[in-house]
């Protein structure tokens, strides 16, 4: 199996996965595998605030890669980013893609199925998009954390922005959560992409995220 087939049968496992917990949880934190709105929402601050700080107080586009019921698009209407992004979700679940059409029917915000933007975009962003995993082989997630990372990537003007769980060595949890080592995502982010940046945040305990910019 070629390496585009490997990631097609694992976003197609990704969307069973993720449309059964939001049939179960409903468009709730929980139906996205967080444990509150409080760590999520503040997650979102963390990557806007990111964005921000590069785009300053033009007009962007932003791709929002697995958007999920669309909570970024909601955590956006009260930022003071508002106004000033024409939003578009990806996701690979085509049922969630559904919910955000109708929860979003006036809005200028634009959903599509999919891993990555089917046009350029100022900025590719990802929260949590690549924190569960379908194996428990380091080695295999990462080789798909970089092919779809890529493929964000030739759609990006400006900067990607997304995190992940981080530990002192690479390992994926009994729960198939996949934590990263810092140094080795920095470094072969540079290689691949682009000048590359990780910001902490003490709120979100072994949360990184990273900044890659064109």
């Amino acid at each position: 199996m070629g390496e585009l087939e490997k990631q097609i049968e694992i976003n197609q496992i990704l969307a069973n996965t993720y449309s059964k917990r939001f049939l179960k949880f409903g468009a709730t934190p929980k139906g996205s595998y967080w444990l509150n709105a409080f760590k999520q929402n503040l997650r979102f601050q963390i990557l806007l605030n990111a964005v921000k700080q590069i785009s300053g107080t033009r007009q962007i586009t932003l791709g929002d890669i697995g958007c999920g019921s669309g909570a970024l698009r909601n955590h956006l209407y009260s930022s003071n980013l508002n106004g000033k992004v024409n939003y578009f979700g990806y996701d690979i679940s085509g049922r969630l893609i559904d919910y955000c059409y109708k929860k979003f029917p006036e809005t200028e915000a634009k959903f599509y199925v999919g891993d990555s933007p089917h046009q350029m975009l100022d900025f590719c962003l990802m929260s949590g998009t690549y924190n569960l995993t379908t194996t428990q082989s380091v080695t295999k997630w990462e080789t798909y954390l970089y092919s779809s990372l890529l493929k964000c990537w030739e759609k990006t003007k400006i900067a990607m922005v997304f995190n992940l769980q981080y530990a002192q060595k690479e390992y994926i949890s009994p729960g198939n959560i996949y934590y990263c080592k810092v140094s080795s995502i920095l470094s072969n982010c540079n290689d691949l992409f682009g000048p590359t940046i990780c910001i902490f945040d003490d709120r979100l305990s072994r949360d990184a995220t990273f900044v890659v910019r064109k």
